[in-house]
């Protein structure tokens, strides 16, 4: 395994000198090119872990196509951040992210600038809070939220209400930072800022729909903008939706999440075919696998749509929700935690396997 490494191409050797001083230190081995060639080859020798890229080479090739031939080197995926002139449209930052990079900057920029923004990009990004297991320990949770936000104290917030819904929160309070973080991290939804200092969120939104990686991730618009054209825009896309601070609670976050989760996990499933972890159920059919094996014979109807319901959720689900839902809002709750111990029972799963409980319900994690 090669020790991991930085290459900078740029044509311009003034520019080029720039930035090898303002890496020098930082860590990683810092690799100039003053043409693609030089680039390609340094690629293959040393796989570098992060490229920072020119556009405007005055070669045969530009920074674009330069980062294709980085990428079909067997490999080598180096993380890409380009750069470019001053003269910078919004076509070329599309077009930057649209090629996969994680980062577009135009110069000219400080070397203190450029060396936080390496060190951000190198960075292993972390849970801004880890939920807690039955030891006390950290407990990992297989939904990932990205936070989007300026401000620590409003972030802070809004993960706690996250991790409240076993959803592990990472944060991010810079729009450049948030496609960063989103290839990095892979988030299941994004919470997005609009009012960003750096960059506009509507833009950064942009952005990550240009995105191969997160063009198709659920994202919920958070603002403290009543502008309804801005509502429109959101809410015209599927995977989306749009909460107002100060008029929505905070706490409504995660259910919305949880609800474009739903949408998505169905649009993306055969008809009447779901399916979480081990278990997997024909809706059709009314058949149940847990595992890869079908049970034996067939669940009741009240677990079998108790069991759906816990599929159809990609969160936890409470019992009042449960019992209106299959019961009726007469029924006593203990029925809906009697059907659970008949349900696990059926399914061969102990209390804490598959179906969990939490605070106030229930939730199946597969």
């Amino acid at each position: 395994m090669t020790d991991p490494s930085i290459l900078i191409a740029d044509d311009d050797a003034l520019i080029l000198r720039f930035l090898v001083r303002g890496l020098q230190n930082l860590g990683p081995a810092v690799f100039p090119a003053a043409t693609p060639a030089e680039a390609l080859d340094i690629a293959r020798a040393h796989n570098p872990c992060l490229a920072i890229l020119d556009i405007d080479f005055k070669h045969d090739i530009n920074g674009y196509e330069l980062c294709r031939k980085i990428a079909e080197i067997p490999g080598c995926r180096p993380d890409v951040m380009f750069m470019s002139g001053i003269r910078t449209a919004d076509a070329d930052r599309l077009k930057a992210y649209e090629s996969g990079a994680i980062a577009f900057h135009a110069k000219p920029f400080s070397p203190e600038w450029l060396r936080r923004e390496v060190e951000f990009l190198l960075r292993e990004p972390r849970p801004l809070l880890q939920l807690a297991g039955p030891d006390g320990g950290p407990c990992p949770s297989n939904r990932k939220v990205l936070v989007v936000e300026d401000s620590a104290e409003n972030a802070k917030a809004l993960c706690l209400h996250l991790e409240e819904q076993r959803f592990t929160p990472y944060w991010a309070s810079k729009g450049a930072h948030a496609v960063a973080m989103a290839r990095k991290v892979q988030p299941d939804a994004i919470v997005l800022d609009i009012g960003l200092p750096d960059m506009n969120g509507a833009e950064v939104y942009r952005l990550l729909r240009h995105h191969p990686m997160t063009r198709h991730v659920p994202v919920v618009a958070w603002t403290a903008s009543t502008d309804p054209r801005l509502e429109v825009a959101f809410l015209k896309d599927e995977g989306a939706d749009y909460v107002v601070k100060g008029v929505h609670d905070m706490a409504s976050v995660p259910a919305r999440i949880d609800r474009l989760l739903r949408k998505s996990a169905e649009a993306s499933k055969p008809d009447g075919m779901l399916e979480r972890g081990r278990i997997k159920v024909d809706t059709t059919q009314r058949k149940v696998w847990v595992g890869g094996l079908p049970i034996d014979g067939q669940l009741g109807p009240k677990r079998f749509d108790l069991l759906c319901m816990l599929l159809r959720d990609q969160g936890s689900v409470n019992r009042e929700a449960l019992r209106d839902a299959i019961w009726g809002e007469g029924e006593d709750l203990k029925m809906v935690d009697v059907t659970i111990c008949r349900l696990r029972k059926d399914l061969g799963v102990k209390e804490g396997e598959i179906i969990i409980s939490v605070p106030a319900g229930y939730q199946l994690v597969g």
